[in-house]
């Protein structure tokens, strides 16, 4: 039986069980479920159905005429993850991306586990098998799903290359980050120390994320060219953003001073340098050390994160518009932002003072809910307490003139 029967027959089987529609394309098969058109056809001997999303068959034809092609090459059955990854890293390096940390996740735990395997051959249980390793090992949630999309976007990068590398891109099933969500701010007192801690090339770094609620790249990729004195301001430019859009930053008269004494540094000795946040000129790449090292001193334990955090925190109780706040912090949509507006204990506080100061305003106790009068008791006390509630209706009856 060759190819092209197999999938005829085995498409037909799945028509008669679900009672669908199936035509005959090429090599594969064009079937409809319910108003949808499906494709399905074989790479390396595994069945591959995939929803055209369209109620047009022309759109499903085209699909599917387009994943034949990609599945015919003989490249598709041969290249290996590991060669993929190494054009994941070619990709970062080639768009300027931070490479530095891919191929330390590529080098400690993508290679060995998925380098020797067929690109063709990975699919879910590979995945999950490598999430269990990483669960085994204490890696949070978070790091895992950054690893997985690493994996997941090398996949994609030869899946849309010309010619296609890979005839399909399995399923990823990524892990709950709800319960490691981050909430940490920090406090004015914690933001001084450590201010007062770090070095004169880390502590403006923090200076800037904690007025602005900027991303650490966004910080460390800032340029002199992009700094408007006049302006005061500075301007993010398209495509070194995580959104790839472009943002406006207002200085505030801190942070202006801070920038214009960082200029005359530049000026008199690293005039050479583009670089706002230097180290003598140098590019800042990473300063963990020096950060852990500020935390141990102080006794603050913090990320630079938390400042992005408390940036937008800040601007909000400062009366900010959210529309606003979010293009200064460069969030995009409310529900990321508001991930961000962590209620703390000393907000909770704030609120019932808010609420005792509404309810005592006069100094007398409010009752918020009207009281419920008793019910009245069976026989003659009965009769005392509906004799006594008539009373005042009988007085406002009384003929003024009697």
């Amino acid at each position: 039986m060759d190819r092209s029967t197999a999938v005829d027959i085995s498409a037909t089987c799945f028509a008669k069980l679900t009672r669908v529609s199936v035509k005959q394309w090429g090599y594969g098969n064009v079937y409809q479920r319910g108003a949808t058109w499906w494709i399905v056809y074989y790479v390396d001997g595994v069945r591959v159905r995939e929803s055209s999303k369209s109620t047009d068959e022309s759109v499903a034809k085209k699909l599917l005429k387009e994943r034949l092609r990609r599945s015919d090459g003989t490249a598709a059955r041969q290249i290996s993850i590991g060669a993929l990854l190494d054009n994941l890293i070619r990709d970062y390096r080639i768009n300027d991306k931070s490479v530095n940390w891919v191929e330390t996740v590529v080098r400690l735990h993508l290679r060995p586990a998925f380098g020797y395997l067929k690109a063709a051959k990975l699919g879910t249980p590979e995945i999950d098998r490598y999430i269990d390793k990483r669960l085994k090992q204490k890696a949070a949630g978070g790091t895992i799903n950054r690893e997985i999309a690493l994996l997941r976007r090398a996949l994609y990068i030869a899946f849309e290359s010309e010619p296609p590398l890979i005839a399909r891109v399995p399923k990823f099933k990524l892990l709950d980050e709800t319960a490691g969500i981050r909430k940490g701010f920090f406090e004015l007192t914690e933001y001084e120390r450590m201010v007062a801690a770090l070095s004169k090339d880390i502590a403006p770094v923090l200076r800037f994320a904690y007025w602005t609620g900027c991303r650490r790249g966004e910080i460390l990729n800032l340029r002199w060219s992009q700094f408007d004195e006049a302006g005061r301001i500075v301007r993010l430019e398209p495509g070194t953003t995580k959104n790839k859009e472009a943002r406006t930053i207002p200085l505030s008269a801190e942070l202006l001073e801070m920038f214009r004494e960082m200029k005359r540094m530049h000026d008199q000795f690293w005039a050479w340098s583009p670089w706002i946040f230097s180290r003598a000129g140098a590019r800042i790449r990473d300063f963990r050390g020096a950060w852990k090292n500020a935390c141990e001193a102080t006794g603050v334990n913090r990320l630079l994160h938390d400042a992005r955090r408390s940036g937008v925190r800040n601007l909000t109780r400062a009366g900010v518009q959210r529309k606003i706040a979010k293009m200064i912090s460069g969030h995009k949509t409310d529900s990321v932002f508001s991930r961000y507006q962590i209620v703390e204990e000393q907000d909770l506080h704030e609120a019932m003072q808010k609420l005792e100061k509404l309810h005592g305003a006069d100094g007398e106790t409010r009752t918020l809910t009207p009281s419920r009068a008793p019910e009245p008791k069976s026989g003659a006390s009965a009769n005392s307490a509906t004799s006594a509630q008539k009373q005042p209706q009988k007085s406002h009856n009384v003929n003024p003139k009697s």
